[in-house]
């Protein structure tokens, strides 16, 4: 049995032919002290030995080897061939099935590293070794679907292989790669320091023979350690007749390595003081920019690592699989479905129209409205920002991702699997973590040109020191034009924005916001005006009474708010909302033909005509409207409600009188939006009285009331044309228009009803963190630019020799690559500072941190190394994949579970209890104020608590 200070090994064991080769193998290592267990699976030729911390991977192939030298060997499987392999498991009837599938999987432990099976989501991930083989994996796969077939006894279970929603690929820029190339280099460079003082000139044959030992030796290296830079730098040239960092670097090693040769083979050819071998500069060279790499890309593995588990909060909400029920069964009455009347299907393949069962603790697959009576509770925190739980009955609209926590409902698609809001959100967060600034673009366009600008720079330099240098001219013609290539770093240039703008959609998600395009960053970093919509985002608006005129005939109250809520149950304002609240009815009416316009919207209930709207949308449509419903609107519009008329059958029937509500924080934000000199402009379609009333509240001074949308984008434009940078906030439906023409659009509102349009989505409407989230992100990506900028030039100025007639003094091509080392290690560190800088803002702003009141501690503040010593330790964390390893032993759920029951009749049980348990580890999301998005966030990368 092993126990924590073992560790598993895996190998591939050739050689074997039958039943007693294993065998053989088992009896010969048991008798070995360091082996603690051993497995063998001749078909797969896998075994998965534990052994004790102190025996490496090569001592135990060696005695795998030693049973019979002259058939068996062994290759170790090292952790970077594991891989994820992802399932879509149909068939699971309760959370039991998730442990014998479980175990059934981790048994076969000869393949099997780990795996995690969710039942909320009806997936499998299994992290194993596939080897490179095609064959070899497919045998795998299949495999691991026949023990998931096998693993439930009483039902069927299928797998199925699915690509997952992210796809987590490890890049050549592993930082451990790099970290062992750097210390070849080092001690290939320690021995040539070391012997320096023996290695004599190339004057004698035994002078050139040990020279061309030295460069041999050096030439193995560079193709261990710079294979990569060399055929990375031809490739660009010959694909693309173009050039990048890695072309400086070949040339810079390449050329010093010819020239170190030439010396060895035609000494003749140079004077005497020209006789000085590069070899130990190459592998100097070479060592420096591996190690810089490595840090670098450690780096900007953590900073991937945090928009990949921002994404991944999401595609652990969405099922792969849904209930949908038989068309054959379709018309039937609902209340007499039965379990087997549904079929298991995967989500991307359900229509709009569908029947879809959920039952309770699963997660609804794709947008609907409840169709059976069965009224349940609902979490769905992380896509509209309830923190509680919220009652959901028959009309009531239901969430991809949300968590069906109490009783199984039925409810009719209303989108097809793909088009879902948790798929839209999915895509724009990976849109979002591939988008640039504007300012990012300009870099690119710079490092276009950079590297053909350094290699002419270079090439003038070698002539400069050939037409004006010491005689001889050429080590000084060497020195310099590698030293120029050298020095140069356009992968500082290119680091400038990229790990600043990942950090910050990181810390953006923190907040609430989700940033859609990079870009967005920029602009709200220079933002000087804010237009707010006023109904749905400054106000949530609520039915205070329903006026039903004398005309009305037979019509209730009740009556004619069940048509208006069947009519709005389609639409996503705020006000459809609040009509749909005082709906008091039995049940939804089937509504058609329903339609949006600029002032209200109309459809067919119970095939009457319907409209909603204000006055004009009802005129407009032909209808009458008896002096007594105006005189209301007057007297609703001095108490500042709004007026919204309901026709039915071509006859106006009731006004109904919204009130509208501040929402919580409109007030601070409007207030603080002021306190940092941006002026507030109130843009709405409501009328002047109830739209001053609110504005008066607030503080607003400039109000526009009576605009339409097109008004609206022409309002903006016109501030634009004044030279305003202008950012649009509205509740993301019906303010398209003016978001599309505003140079920032902010959709405030749950992220189900984000507009598709707008570059920010935010669940609150308190945004100022992330003003000042986008201000130290840009600030900290100037000042990498700038440094960049100022190095380069510094060290190009010290490289070509141009301080040599002042100071004597030329920049050694060793000198040069450490130079270009710390310009990159620099940007990086920086950049990683970003995290600490927004912290520290943000906590100002909220006032959980004291700002330094005086000159002396704002000073001390600035030359702080509190930033400094943060970064350092993430960046010098070489272990980029432990968030997701964490994430990973999150997942697995609690296997309490309970059979499913049926009723006597065979039909759903009213309150099927299928677990007690929550799924994918929903219970962080429960009891918390905080959104569930800010919690997985803190579980990934918990925010720097900064005490002062």
């Amino acid at each position: 049995m092993s126990n924590n200070k073992d560790k598993v090994l895996y190998f591939d064991i050739h050689g074997m032919h039958c039943q007693s080769c294993p065998l053989l193998i088992e009896t010969n290592l048991q008798y070995e002290k360091c082996i603690k267990e051993i497995t063998i699976n001749l078909v797969t030729g896998r075994a998965r030995i534990v052994v004790d911390q102190s025996t490496d991977a090569y001592t135990v192939a060696q005695l795998i080897k030693d049973v019979n030298p002259d058939k068996f060997s062994a290759s170790w499987i090292s952790p970077d061939n594991e891989k994820r392999l992802v399932f879509s498991i149909s068939g699971m009837s309760s959370i039991h099935d998730v442990k014998l599938i479980t175990e059934a999987l981790n048994a076969n432990k000869e393949d099997v590293k780990s795996c995690t099976v969710n039942y909320s989501t009806h997936t499998a991930i299994v992290t194993t070794f596939c080897p490179d083989d095609k064959n070899a994996t497919r045998a795998l796969v299949l495999r691991l679907k026949r023990d998931i077939h096998a693993a439930v006894k009483d039902h069927k279970v299928t797998a199925k292989q699915i690509q997952p929603l992210i796809k987590e690929e490890r890049t050549k820029d592993e930082p451990a790669q790099y970290l062992r190339r750097s210390l070849i280099n080092a001690l290939v460079g320690v021995a040539l320091i070391l012997f320096s003082g023996f290695i004599p000139l190339p004057l004698t044959l035994s002078g050139q023979l040990i020279g061309l030992f030295i460069g041999g030796v050096t030439f193995g290296v560079m193709w261990q350690t710079g294979k990569e830079f060399f055929t990375d730098a031809w490739r660009e040239f010959r694909q693309n007749r173009s050039s990048n960092m890695n072309t400086l670097i070949a040339l810079g090693t390449g050329s010093a390595w010819l020239y170190s040769m030439l010396l060895v083979i035609a000494p003749m050819l140079f004077p005497v003081a020209a006789l000085s071998y590069h070899f130990l500069a190459i592998n100097m060279i070479l060592g420096i920019i591996n190690l810089g790499k490595g840090i670098r890309a450690n780096a900007q593995e953590q900073s991937k690592s945090k928009v990949q588990n921002l994404a991944q909060v999401y595609i652990d909400l969405q099922p792969q699989t849904a209930l949908v029920l038989k068309n054959e069964h379709k018309k039937r009455d609902l209340n007499t479905l039965r379990n087997e009347d549904f079929v298991e299907i995967p989500y991307l393949k359900i229509k709009e129209g569908d029947i879809i069962q959920v039952r309770r603790d699963e997660r609804v697959p794709v947008e609907g409205i409840i169709v059976s009576d069965t009224k349940t509770m609902m979490d769905q925190a992380t896509l509209t920002g309830e923190s509680g739980d919220c009652e959901k009955r028959k009309g009531d609209e239901v969430f991809s991702g949300s968590w069906n926590k109490k009783h199984t409902i039925l409810f009719r698609a209303t989108k097809n699997g793909p088009e879902g809001y948790l798929t839209r959100v999915i895509a724009d967060v990976d849109k979002s973590s591939a988008s640039k600034p504007s300012i990012s673009k300009l870099v690119d366009r710079l490092a276009v040109v950079f590297v053909p600008s350094i290699v002419a720079v270079s090439v003038l330099s070698a002539a400069g020191w050939f037409v004006f240098g010491p005689v001889p001219a050429l080590p000084w013609m060497i020195k310099s034009a590698m030293s120029v290539l050298l020095c140069a770093c356009p992968c500082a240039l290119g680091l400038a924005t990229p790990i600043s703008t990942a950090i910050s959609t990181f810390m953006f998600s923190i907040e609430k916001i989700l940033v859609k395009d990079a870009s967005a960053i920029e602009v709200a970093s220079t933002i000087d005006t804010v237009v707010f919509d006023k109904t749905g985002t400054l106000t949530k608006p609520e039915v205070r009474d329903v006026y039903i005129g004398e005309n009305a005939g037979d019509w209730d109250k009740a009556t004619i708010m069940q048509y208006v809520a069947s009519l709005e149950k389609g639409f996503d304002h705020p006000i459809a909302k609040s009509l749909m609240k005082e709906g008091v009815y039995k049940e939804l009416i089937p509504c058609v033909d329903a339609m949006k316009a600029e002032q209200g919207v109309s459809g067919k209930v119970n095939n009457l005509e319907v409209l909603v709207g204000n006055l004009s949308h009802l005129e407009s449509n032909g209808i009458d409207i008896p002096e007594h419903y105006k005189v209301k609107e007057n007297q609703n519009s001095e108490k500042g409600l709004t007026s919204i008329y309901v026709a039915i059958d071509g006859e106006c029937v009731a006004v109904a009188s919204l009130k509208h509500n501040l929402c919580p924080d409109a007030k601070k934000t409007v207030q603080d939006l002021q306190a940092r000199n941006i002026e507030v402009i109130m843009l709405t379609g409501d009328k002047k009285e109830p739209a001053n009333a609110v504005a008066k509240l607030l503080g607003i001074k400039k109000v526009n009331a009576e605009f339409n949308s097109q008004q609206k984008k022409q309002f903006i434009e016109n501030l634009k044309k004044k030279n305003r940078i202008v950012a649009m906030v509205g509740d993301g439906i019906n303010d398209l228009e003016a978001m599309k023409a505003a140079d920032l659009s902010i959709a405030v509102g749950s992220w189900t009803h984000a507009s598709s349009a707008a570059h920010v989505a935010t669940q609150k409407l308190n945004f100022i963190p992330g003003l000042i989230i986008a201000e130290e992100t840009m600030k900290n990506i100037h000042q990498n630019l700038y440094w960049t900028g100022f190095y380069n030039l510094l060290s190009l100025t010290a490289a070509t020799g141009l301080l040599y007639p002042l100071f004597g003094f030329v920049l050694n091509p060793v000198i040069a690559s450490i130079s270009m080392g710390l310009s990159s290690i620099f940007v990086v560190l920086n950049s990683m500072r970003l995290t600490y800088n927004i912290d520290y803002a943000v906590g100002v702003y909220e006032k959980s941190i004291t700002e330094p009141a005086t000159f002396f501690a704002k000073l001390l503040h600035m030359f702080s190394f509190r930033g400094l010593f943060q970064a350092l330790e993430m960046v010098f964390t070489f272990s980029p994949q432990h968030l997701d390893k964490k994430s990973a032993d999150k997942e697995m759920p609690s296997l309490t579970s309970q059979s499913p029951k049926k009723s006597s009749n065979g039909s759903l049980p009213a309150q099927p209890n299928y677990r007690k348990s929550p799924p994918s580890s929903p219970s962080k999301f429960n009891h918390s104020s905080r959104n569930p998005i800010q919690i997985k966030m803190e579980d990934a990368g918990k925010r720097n608590t900064i005490v002062h």
